[in-house]
C-alpha cells in the first residue's frame, strides 16, 4: 500500500491525538524514521507515504474513500483477513516471530526467515514493525495507530481481487499527498530534475534565471542539456524548459519515441522512426537527414544517429571529423562535445573526432555501455569492469575495483551489489564521498552527483552552491524568493508547506520553526504571519529587519533590509532600515531594495521611500494589486520601478528601465505598433502615437496629431497622416555611406498605407501602385524596391523583402527570396502579411496559406476559418471567424501563446503579440514592448 502508518517500537511514545496540529515533522520525530515520507491528512494522524516504493502514493487516500463508501465490504475483507490470520498463526515452522507490541500482532504468516528483519533490511526503517501476508511481500502493520492489526492483509485481499474497483479509486484521487518518490534523476550541471513515480516532474538549483518551473502533466523520460531540460509526456509529445535563446526549448508538434539534449539544441526520434531536431542550427546540427532511426546522440555543434540498419549517420559540424563516421554497424552511441563513441554490433569500442586529449583512443576488448564526457569517456566491460581514457586527472585514473552495471561520464558507478562508487575530483565538497545505501541508478553533473535509491527517493552529493544537491521533497502553497543584490547565483527562497510549516533555501537555510499562514522573503531574511496572526522573522538583522513589532497582522512583505505589514486595523507598520510608514488604512503592501507601495482601502496606490527614478509616482487610478520591484543588470545599470493592476484588468507600470519611457503606456490599447532597432512607436486606437525607447535621434518624440499608420525599419520612422502626406526621421546615425539618392528618395505623393523591412521601407500609393526606398547603398542588394509593375490594394514589408496584394486579389513579393518567401502561391487573397523569413495570406474563401521559411514552423497555418491575420518575426497570429485568436510559428518567449477570450483586433509586431479583448483590456504576449517579458495585463 501507499500510504501506512507504524507504531514504531523505537518510536517516542505518544498519542497522536494529543497535538492540536501534527506537521509532517513532528510525525518523523515521532517515528524516528522515514524521513519525508511522513504527512498527516487531518491534522492529527501520522500517515507514511509509500507503503511499497513502486506503488502509487494515492494508495493509502483510495483505501480510505473505499472503505468509507464501502463498510460492509471492508467489514467482509477484514473477517476474511482476520480468519487467514488465525489458519496461519497454527501453522507450524511459517510463523513470524517478531516481536511486536500487544497491538502489533502478527497478521499473516511468513516464509521469511524472519519478516521484520528482511523487510528492515529492504527498506530501511521500520524495525519490529513489518509482517509479511503472503510470504513475499512486506507489509507493515497498523495502518493506523490502532487499526486491526489484519487490516493491512485485508486491502490486500481487497485489490487483489477486484483490481478494477481498486484502480477506480485511485483514480478519483487529483494528487498524491506527499510526491517525493522518483523513478528518474537527471543533473545538468547546475540544475536538477526528478521524474516522479506519478509521471510528474521536479527540478531544484539552478541560477535564478534557470529556475523556470517544468511542465505540467505527465511524462516517461526526462532529458538534460547544458541549460535546458526535455521530456516526453505519456502521450509522446516533447515538452522542453529552459533556456531557449536558440530555440532548444521549442519542441515540435507531433509523438516521439526517444529524445536526446545538448548545449543549443535537442532532437527527437518520431514514432515513424524519422528525426526532427529544434534550436541552434548555424552548424546543420538541426538539420537530420532523411531516413528512419533507433538511436539519438547530441553533441555540442553536431548530431549522430544510429540507423534501422545499424549504421551511423551524422550532420552538424564538422571541424574535428565528427561527421566521419566509421563504417560498419552498431548499437550505442554517445557524445559530449566534438567527438564521439560508439559500440560496434560484435561490442568493440570505435571512437572519431577531436583527439587532443585521446579521448578517441579507445581500449581494446569487449563493452556493453559508455558514457562520454567532455575529453574523456568511460565504458563498462562485458565482464562488467570499468575502463575510462581521454584526459583523466592523476586521481581519476585509478578505477574502482569490482563490477558494476551502470556508469556516467562523471566518474560514478553503480556496482552490481547496488551501491555507488565515484572516484576522481573531490574539489568542490566530496563528489567521491557517495552515502551509504542502495541505488538504483546514478547521475553526475560535473561537480556534483545524485543516485535514485532502491526506494525511490533521490540522494545527491558534491557541489552544492546552487542549491542543485539539496531536493525539495514536500508540497508547498506559496514561495517567495528575493535575488542576492544583483548576483543571480545567491538568490534566497523561502515556501509555505501544506502543512503550515515554513523552509528556506539557497543564500541561507535558516528558517524558523511552528505553523504559518504566509511567508515573504527579503534580501537574506524573511518574515512570516503565524497561525495566531503575530509576526515572525528570521536571518540577517543589521538592520533590525528582523525586529518585527507586536500586534496581529493580516500581510507581511519583507524588502532588501525593512518589512512592513498591515496589522488586522488596516494600517501599516514598518521595521528596519526604515520604520516610516504612511497614514491611513491599506489592504495590500509590497517592500523592495528602496521603496514600498501599498494599496489603500479606497483601491488608490501610495509609495514611499527612494523616488530616484519616479518608482514612486503611482498614477491616479484604482488598483486591486501593486508590486514595488528592481531589476539588476550589470550591464545597463538596476531598474527600479512599480506596477499596479487597475480594477479594469489592466497594469500600469512607473519608474525606471534601461531607457527613458520604456515602459510606454501599456493602459491605451494599440491599432498598430512600429519596432525600429532601438524604439518602439505605436498607434493608440484614438489614432494619437506613442512612442519610447531610446531617444539620443528624437526617435521617440512622437509627432502630434492623428495618423493612419505608422512604419519603422532599422533607422527610419515614417507616419501616414490623414492627408495623405508621409513625414519621416531618423532613428539612428548612418554608420557609413548614404544611400544614393534614387535609393532614398521618397516621392511627395499621396499614399494609403505603408510597411518597413530591415532597411527599406514601401508606401500604396492612393493610385494603387506602390513605392519602396532605402537608406543604404545595399537597401536594394536584393531588389526589394524593384516593384513590378501593376496596381495593389494592400503593401507587406519585411527582413529583404516585400509583398503586394493585387487588384486581382492575387500575390507578388520581389526581393530576397533565400527561403522562399518571394515564392507565393497561386490563389485569391484579401490579406498578406510578411515575416522576416516568411509570408502568409488570408485566402477569400478565409484559409490561409504561408511561404518561406519553416524552421520555427511559422508556415504550418492552421485550419480553419479567419477574418485577419498579422505576422511577427517568425511568427503569425490570426483572428477566426468567431473571434478567437490562434498563432503558430516561433514560441521562444511566449509570443505565439495566445490568451483565450474574444477580442476586437490583433497587432503582431517583433516578437511580441497584442490583441483587445472585448471587455475592452488590451492583453500582450510575448516580448514586453516595454523592454521585459511580462505580460501587460
Amino acid at each position: 500500500m501507499a500510504a501506512i502508518t507504524a507504531a514504531s517500537t523505537n518510536a517516542a511514545v505518544a498519542d497522536e491525538n494529543d497535538a492540536a496540529t501534527v506537521t509532517a515533522r513532528d510525525c518523523e520525530a515521532r517515528h524516528r524514521f522515514g524521513t519525508g515520507d511522513w504527512y498527516s491528512p487531518d491534522g492529527s494522524t501520522c500517515v507514511l507515504a509509500n507503503y511499497f516504493p513502486n506503488e502509487d502514493p494515492a494508495l493509502s487516500f483510495a483505501v480510505e474513500l473505499w472503505r468509507a463508501e464501502n463498510p460492509d465490504q471492508f467489514q467482509n475483507y477484514l473477517n476474511r483477513a482476520a480468519q487467514q490470520g488465525s489458519r496461519n498463526s497454527g501453522s507450524s515452522g511459517k510463523q513470524n516471530q517478531t516481536t511486536r507490541s500487544a497491538t502489533n500482532t502478527a497478521a499473516a504468516s511468513t516464509n521469511f526467515p524472519s519478516a521484520d528483519v528482511v523487510c528492515t533490511y529492504r527498506h530501511g526503517f521500520g524495525a519490529g514493525d513489518w509482517y509479511s501476508p503472503d510470504g513475499r511481500t512486506c507489509a507493515l502493520v497498523n495502518y493506523f495507530p490502532g487499526e486491526n492489526p489484519a487490516f493491512g492483509v485485508a486491502i490486500e485481499l481487497w485489490r487483489t481481487e477486484d483490481p478494477n474497483q481498486y484502480q477506480s479509486y485511485l483514480n478519483r484521487i487529483p494528487a498524491p499527498a506527499t510526491p517525493n518518490r522518483y523513478k528518474a534523476v537527471v543533473a545538468s550541471g547546475q540544475r536538477t530534475c526528478g521524474l516522479r513515480v506519478n509521471g510528474t516532474i521536479n527540478c531544484w538549483g539552478g541560477y535564478s534565471y534557470q529556475r523556470i518551473e517544468p511542465p505540467e502533466g505527465t511524462y516517461t523520460t526526462i532529458a538534460t542539456g547544458d541549460y535546458h531540460f526535455c521530456a516526453l509526456a505519456t502521450d509522446q509529445t516533447i515538452a522542453c524548459w529552459g533556456s531557449n535563446q536558440q530555440g532548444q526549448s521549442n519542441p515540435p508538434g507531433g509523438t516521439f519515441t526517444t529524445i536526446a539534449t545538448k548545449r543549443s539544441h535537442s532532437c527527437g526520434i518520431r514514432t515513424d522512426g524519422t528525426v526532427a531536431c529544434w534550436g541552434d542550427y548555424y552548424f546543420g546540427q538541426s538539420t537530420p537527414p532523411d531516413g528512419t532511426f533507433t538511436a539519438l546522440a547530441t553533441g555540442y555543434n553536431h548530431s549522430c544517429g544510429i540507423r534501422t540498419d545499424d549504421t551511423i549517420a551524422c550532420w552538424g559540424d564538422d571541424w574535428d571529423g565528427q561527421l566521419s563516421a566509421l563504417e560498419g554497424t552498431y548499437t550505442a552511441i554517445a557524445t559530449a562535445s566534438d567527438y564521439l563513441c560508439a559500440i560496434a554490433t560484435d561490442q568493440t569500442i570505435a571512437c572519431w573526432g577531436d583527439n587532443q586529449y585521446g579521448q578517441t583512443d579507445s581500449p581494446d576488448g569487449t563493452f556493453t555501455t559508455i558514457a562520454a564526457g567532455s575529453q574523456h569517456s568511460c565504458a563498462l566491460r562485458t565482464d562488467q569492469t570499468i575502463a575510462c581514457w581521454g584526459n583523466l586527472q592523476h586521481r581519476a585514473k585509478h578505477f574502482p575495483y569490482g563490477t558494476f552495471t551502470a556508469i556516467t561520464a562523471g566518474l560514478c558507478a553503480l556496482a552490481t551489489d547496488q551501491t555507488i562508487t565515484c572516484w576522481g575530483d573531490n574539489d568542490y565538497g566530496g563528489p567521491i564521498d557517495v552515502p551509504k545505501g542502495t541505488y538504483t541508478s546514478v547521475t553526475s553533473g560535473g561537480s556534483y552527483s545524485c543516485g535514485l535509491r532502491t526506494n525511490q527517493t533521490i540522494t545527491c552529493w558534491g557541489g552544492n552552491w546552487l542549491e542543485q544537491a539539496t531536493i525539495p521533497d514536500r508540497q508547498f502553497t506559496a514561495v517567495d524568493w528575493t535575488s542576492d543584490a544583483g548576483l543571480s547565483a545567491s538568490p534566497y527562497w523561502c515556501g509555505l508547506h501544506t502543512d503550515q510549516s515554513i523552509s528556506c533555501w539557497g543564500h541561507r537555510n535558516e528558517y524558523p520553526s511552528g505553523t504559518y499562514t504566509s511567508v515573504s522573503s527579503g534580501h537574506r531574511f524573511g518574515c512570516g504571519i503565524r497561525a495566531d496572526q503575530t509576526i515572525g522573522c528570521w536571518g540577517d538583522n543589521d538592520h533590525g529587519q528582523t525586529n518585527a513589532p507586536s500586534g496581529t497582522f493580516v500581510s507581511v512583505a519583507a524588502g532588501r533590509t525593512k518589512a512592513c505589514g498591515i496589522r488586522t486595523d488596516q494600517t501599516i507598520a514598518c521595521w528596519g532600515s526604515e520604520e516610516a510608514a504612511p497614514q491611513g488604512t491599506f489592504i495590500a503592501v509590497d517592500v523592495d531594495f528602496g521603496h514600498s507601495c501599498g494599496i489603500r482601502t479606497d483601491q488608490t496606490i501610495t509609495c514611499w521611500g527612494d523616488n530616484s527614478f519616479g518608482q514612486l509616482d503611482a498614477p491616479d487610478d484604482t488598483f486591486t494589486a501593486v508590486l514595488a520591484g528592481t531589476f539588476f543588470d550589470a550591464m545597463i545599470g538596476d531598474d527600479y520601478y512599480s506596477c499596479g493592476l487597475r480594477t479594469n484588468g489592466i497594469v500600469a507600470c512607473w519608474g525606471s528601465l534601461s531607457y527613458e519611457g520604456q515602459f510606454g503606456d501599456p493602459s491605451k490599447a494599440y491599432s498598430s505598433i512600429a519596432i525600429g532597432s532601438y524604439h518602439k512607436c505605436a498607434r493608440r486606437l484614438d489614432l494619437t502615437l506613442t512612442c519610447w525607447g531610446r531617444n539620443e535621434f528624437g526617435q521617440s518624440d512622437a509627432p502630434e496629431g492623428t495618423y493612419v499608420d505608422v512604419a519603422a525599419s532599422d533607422v527610419q520612422t515614417c507616419v501616414l497622416a490623414f492627408n495623405k502626406s508621409l513625414s519621416c526621421w531618423w532613428n539612428a546615425y548612418l554608420d557609413g555611406p548614404i544611400a544614393s539618392e534614387d535609393i532614398a528618395h521618397i516621392p511627395d505623393v499621396p499614399y494609403l498605407s505603408i510597411a518597413a523591412g530591415e532597411s527599406h521601407t514601401c508606401g500604396l500609393r492612393t493610385d494603387q501602385t506602390i513605392d519602396c526606398w532605402g537608406t543604404y547603398p545595399s537597401s536594394n542588394e536584393f531588389g526589394q524596391l524593384d516593384v513590378p509593375d501593376g496596381t495593389y490594394t494592400a503593401v507587406a514589408a519585411a527582413g529583404e523583402y516585400s509583398c503586394g496584394l493585387g487588384t486581382d486579389q492575387n500575390i507578388t513579393c520581389w526581393g530576397n527570396n533565400e527561403y522562399g518567401q518571394t515564392d507565393t502561391p497561386k490563389g485569391t487573397f484579401s490579406v498578406i502579411t510578411a515575416g522576416v523569413y516568411h509570408s502568409c495570406g488570408l485566402a477569400t474563401d478565409q484559409a490561409i496559406a504561408c511561404w518561406g521559411s519553416n524552421e520555427h514552423d511559422q508556415t504550418d497555418a492552421p485550419e480553419g476559418a479567419f477574418w485577419y491575420i498579422a505576422a511577427g518575426y517568425n511568427h503569425t497570429c490570426g483572428m477566426r471567424t468567431d473571434q478567437t485568436i490562434t498563432c503558430w510559428g516561433n514560441n521562444n518567449i511566449g509570443q505565439s501563446d495566445a490568451p483565450e477570450g474574444t477580442f476586437e483586433n490583433l497587432v503582431v509586431a517583433g516578437n511580441t503579440s497584442c490583441a483587445l479583448r472585448i471587455d475592452d483590456v488590451f492583453l500582450c504576449w510575448g516580448y514586453d514592448l516595454a523592454y521585459r517579458w511580462d505580460n501587460f495585463s
